[in-house]
């Protein structure tokens, strides 16, 4: 903890030992509590200067961090200021250590990530430490799947006097001393009234709080600083400072976090997600550098969703891969690597596989089978010259019914650019399909639709996936005699946290295999300001699913329908991976689109459709068949 010797004298009268007093003599450390294991505390830490990790791995150590994102980490801004020159360090100084107990051990479960961006309280005083809080923005993206890494909650109101609050970190064991713990270490430290803070520190202010033992023996100390401190499972407070370490009648001050929220929140949506560098250089172990490596430069032109760059070693010098950012393609730009001697070893690409348009998001893994009369808005759009070769080929989206002659989709099942003006695919290449439970076989519900226009949004982004949305105008009216073709009614309004939503389709039922039978799965609506930590979501979109993972739409569903209390409240439209931990379904949000809904709908011409009948389709099918059946025939016979 940043525990600074303050002038108690001008508090109390009274002087402490001859020590000097100066408020840049800041301390930190877990003094009288116990090893852990990062297992216990996953959102714990370590931040270092890389200049002198490099040196020896561990020294480097600093202060304490949590993680509060899948980018972002809090600290305390004293970590980060040189009281001698009056400035802060550079972002680039910095490397951020998680997922170890050990402060000198790396493993395989240890990550490392380089600073992108440095943003300390802009009203920090290194004098009293009021605002002593920053945030650090990686430079890539923590894998929420990962089994030693987690992020932790903030806590958004006072925590009541009393109540217990766990503290950990790598600092000192004893005041005085000389090296940091190599093993996590965690005390517990219970919630100090203000009234009796200030008889040991005087004014104390909201944007502060203390905690620990008047007794003393339980504090944090010098390399804890920046550390979290956890109560009721969210974080509390930022290890700030203190008179001494575990010191008799002066219990730790943490930085309030509570008292930050808007502040935490304003900050992480003024940050760039969409670009980061995956940039850093390791030894690996066992290598010794040729040379000094002067530089690893990657610069990436990003046009798809979700990539993974794969990059060899070069005697040592290599980098990790991570996933890049909320685009459609990644291409390799740049790639300068400088070392002297000259290497031995060849810098080795592993080849990037480019994915296909509709590689985002959509099947529903973790559901279970439904029939069509339970969901009879239910669609499933198709490639017209796939469909009418074999029923059941060509699905590649989903859709709802929500009129007569209109369907509602996304928009990216069917756009062809990301230019204005925007350009959909011919609506003659698709074909509707209703009133089916299976896939790949009609009964007598099935009825089958050519599509007359695409009316997709004017504004729908084909990078960020905004305006997703498209209705698919029929070339017929659909007959509401049958029990196995309803319209659904649309949410007037986007669903509250928490509601448990229905989403189906006939996508991927696992990351490989697509379902021929009509599935379904609840997923409940989660906090706005929770989606935005995780994908920096306009107000269009919204977020639905489980942080564990195992539920989700995926590849095949994507257009889908999302259904809160009997109403169509959101389309499938991206997520990354398929139910993977940490990362929920996204949908754009129907209630913000229903001006658009209305509009686009009276724009169409219901007075003039083309009529094509199933047993048109059908017949057509039979002909393709028949005509393969020959040929087949015609290859038996050469070969009597």
């Amino acid at each position: 903890m940043a525990k600074i010797w303050v002038a108690i004298s001008l508090f109390l009268g009274v002087l402490a030992s001859g020590e000097n007093l100066g408020a840049g003599s800041i301390e930190p450390k877990i003094v009288g509590g116990s090893a852990t294991s990062i297992e216990q505390v996953p959102y714990q830490v370590s931040v270092r200067l890389t200049a002198n990790d490099r040196k020896s791995y561990g020294s480097g150590h600093l202060c304490g961090g949590v993680v509060i994102s899948q980018r972002l980490v809090a600290t305390a801004a004293h970590c980060c200021y040189m009281s001698d020159k009056k400035k802060y360090r550079t972002a680039g100084e910095f490397v951020i250590v998680m997922g170890s107990t050990y402060l000198r051990s790396y493993t395989n479960l240890t990550l490392e990530y380089y600073l992108q961006e440095l943003i300390p309280h802009e009203n920090y005083n290194s004098d009293s430490l009021v605002n002593d809080i920053a945030l650090m923005f990686i430079n890539g993206y923590i894998p929420w799947n990962w089994p030693t890494v987690k992020a932790l909650a903030l806590n958004s109101q006072l925590v009541a006097t009393s109540t217990d609050c766990l503290i950990s970190g790598w600092g000192l064991l004893q005041e005085g001393g000389t090296a940091s713990s190599n093993t996590l270490q965690s005390a517990t430290v219970p919630i100090v009234a203000y009234a009796t803070c200030r008889i040991s520190y005087g004014s104390i202010p909201l944007s502060q709080v203390c905690a620990g033992y008047w007794t003393g023996g339980v504090d944090a100390c010098q390399g804890d600083s920046g550390g979290p401190m956890s109560c009721n499972g969210k974080l509390a407070g930022i290890v700030s400072y203190g008179a001494g370490c575990a010191a008799a009648g002066y219990p730790g001050v943490y930085t309030n976090v509570s008292y930050y929220n808007s502040w935490i929140v304003q900050k992480n949506s003024s940050l760039n997600y969409t670009l980061y560098h995956n940039g850093g250089i390791r030894l690996g172990s066992g290598w010794s550098f040729l040379g000094t490596c002067i530089s690893l430069i990657l610069a990436f032109a990003l046009d798809l969703r979700i990539c993974f760059i794969g990059i060899g070693n070069i005697d040592g010098c290599g980098i990790s891969s991570h996933p890049m950012d909320h685009q459609w393609m990644c291409q390799l730009m740049l790639l300068i690597l400088a070392a002297d001697p000259k290497p031995s070893h060849a810098l080795i690409l592993q080849p990037m596989s480019t994915a296909s348009s509709f590689v985002i998001l959509p099947k529903i893994v973790g559901g279970y089978t439904v029939t069509i009369d339970q969901v009879p808005f239910q669609v499933s759009v198709r490639r017209r010259p796939v469909h009418q070769r074999r029923f059941g080929m060509g699905h590649v989206c989903g859709g709802a019914v929500i009129s007569q002659r209109v369907v509602c989709s996304a928009a990216h099942c069917y756009a062809i650019n990301n230019s204005v003006p925007l350009h959909y695919r011919d609506p003659e290449q698709f074909v509707v399909v209703a009133g089916s439970s299976a896939i790949d076989r009609a009964d007598r519900f099935t009825q089958e639709y050519l599509v007359q226009r695409i009316v997709g949004h004017e504004r729908y982004n084909m990078t960020t996936l905004e305006n997703d949305i498209a209705l698919l105008f029929l070339n017929g009216f659909i007959p509401w005699q049958s029990q196995a073709i309803r319209p659904i009614p649309l949410a007037k309004e986007a669903p509250e946290e928490g509601t448990i939503c229905l989403i189906h389709g006939w996508g991927k039922v696992t990351k490989k295999d697509k379902s021929a039978t009509l599935q379904q799965a609840p997923v409940p609506i989660l906090n706005k300001e929770l989606c935005q930590v995780i994908y920096k979501l306009p107000a269009s979109q919204m977020c639905a699913g489980f942080l564990q993972g195992g539920i989700d739409a995926c590849q095949g569903d994507s257009g889908g329908p999302l259904i809160c209390d009997g109403h169509l409240a959101g389309i499938i439209s991206w997520g990354v991976g398929c139910a993977d931990p940490g990362y929920p379904g996204v949908y754009t949000n129907v209630s913000h689109f229903l001006k658009w809904i209305r509009k686009a709908n009276a724009s169409l011409d219901y007075s003039e459709y083309r009529q094509m009948t199933p047993q048109s389709l059908a017949s057509r099918r039979a002909i393709s068949s028949l005509f393969l059946d020959i040929v087949l025939l015609g290859l038996i016979i050469s070969l009597l």
